[in-house]
């Protein structure tokens, strides 16, 4: 369908064309303009053609638009923000990816130690795949890199979206006291 309304929208136009072209050799004075002269249709016959020169360009760069949808993703740091970071609260830090500095995606960063665990959720322009890899990091740590491309990704899963988690709430509600 887009072919075709192109199509017509550029023949519409060279018809537009063409007859601005004729219609350009009507001669306007600076007397009609100025209205000391008694005709003026030299002045409304421009002025028709310029609005019909503009409403083609205008209709000729709608087509050339191309809708945007930009990536959301949470951005946080554990070590800055605390538990709402691990546990994520929904609406605190959600932020929309910068497009200019590359094709974004969401990451997810868990360093792990005998200390603690930090997780940074941000955007990012790393060009890899989706999914996760797994680092070990000094001191018997570990590092998981996971990224993803689609809005809010590298958040915090909800409650029972892993099946082996709601198997095992509901042998625990079925079990008899």
């Amino acid at each position: 369908q887009a072919g075709s309304s192109r199509r017509s929208l550029s023949a519409a136009c060279s018809r537009l064309l063409t007859r601005v072209l004729r219609k350009q050799s009507m001669p306007i004075s600076n007397a009609a303009f100025l209205g000391a002269g008694k005709d003026v249709t030299g002045v409304v016959t421009a002025f028709r053609m310029n609005s019909e020169r503009l409403t083609c360009l205008f209709l000729a760069s709608l087509l050339t638009l191309v809708p945007v949808q930009s990536l959301r993703c949470v951005v946080c740091n554990s070590y800055l923000n605390g538990d709402a970071c691990t546990d994520w609260d929904a609406f605190s830090f959600i932020q929309t990816c910068n497009e200019t500095e590359g094709t974004p995606k969401c990451a997810k960063i868990v360093q792990q130690s005998k200390e603690d665990i930090r997780v940074i959720r941000k955007c990012s322009t790393a060009v890899v795949n989706d999914g996760c890899v797994k680092r070990a990091s000094h001191e018997d740590g570990r590092i998981t890199y996971c990224h993803c491309s689609t809005d809010l990704c590298n958040s915090v899963p909800p409650p029972f979206s892993h099946p082996k988690i709601f198997l095992g709430a509901l042998l625990v509600l079925l079990l008899p006291l």
